[in-house]
């Protein structure tokens, strides 16, 4: 749907921003299931500083860079280059 996307002249800023308002309500509603369960796993402000700071790196910004990849290859060439990226690193 990106590559679609982009036919309309969007930058990925814009696609990414849509993405995350769609996903917004997804995460919302799974926060408000799970609210009443007793994880112990963050015991402290550092700990969920690092959540924030491994969220961001980890969703957005690959995100950000999956969207601008998009720009320059076709999106199967970049499926593969993901898939056997993630391969190596599983092992």
């Amino acid at each position: 749907m990106v590559k679609l996307a982009y036919r309309y002249h969007v930058d990925a800023i814009s696609i990414l921003l849509l993405r995350m308002l769609f996903s917004f309500p997804f995460y919302v509603i799974t926060a408000y299931v799970y609210r009443n369960q007793n994880n112990e796993v963050l015991k402290g402000e550092k700990d969920y500083l690092w959540v924030v700071f491994f969220g961001f790196a980890g969703y957005y910004l690959a995100s950000y860079f999956n969207f601008v990849g998009l720009t320059y290859i076709k999106a199967s060439l970049e499926r593969i280059f993901f898939f056997i990226s993630n391969n190596c690193y599983s092992s």
